[in-house]
């Protein structure tokens, strides 16, 4: 139902449906749509109640013991990548989750990877290589 589907709407239209007001009145009066007045009126006619049926699909899967996981094991693993965290942290877990769903939920927690590594500092020998060269092609440009 939309943002009609809130609790005290669904009451709203079934107390005025129950004093006798017709659809139009019951538009007008909360300015809501007539399929959402057609959709208490059924739920009411099959189920007795004005409540919504429950909505299809499998329950979340996704538990804060494995938010937890996964946050400690980003701040251990800094370089691991998103398959590294679902074949390490969810091996033993019945389901595996997808990488987006991994990806969503480090999202939603401010974890993230592939933190910065530094790089080494030249050595002595590198340095004078370096040198020589650019001494050696200063002259020239390159578009």
């Amino acid at each position: 139902m939309g943002d009609e589907g809130e609790t005290n709407t669904r009451l709203e239209i079934f107390a005025l449906w129950q004093k006798g007001y017709s659809e139009k009145q019951i538009v007008k009066e909360l300015g809501t749509s007539s399929g959402a007045i057609y959709r208490v009126k059924q739920a009411y006619a099959q189920r007795n109640s004005i409540e919504p049926l429950p909505r299809g699909g499998s329950e979340p899967k996704w538990t804060e013991e494995e938010t937890n996981c996964m946050r400690k094991f980003v701040e251990e693993n800094r370089q691991a990548t998103i398959d590294d965290i679902r074949d390490r942290l969810f091996c033993d877990v019945d389901h595996r989750y997808g990488r987006s769903t991994i990806f969503r939920h480090m999202k939603e927690e401010g974890a993230t990877l592939r933190e910065g590594c530094t790089r080494p500092a030249m050595c002595d020998s590198h340095k004078v290589k370096r040198l020589e060269y650019c001494l050696k092609n200063k002259g020239i440009t390159v578009f």
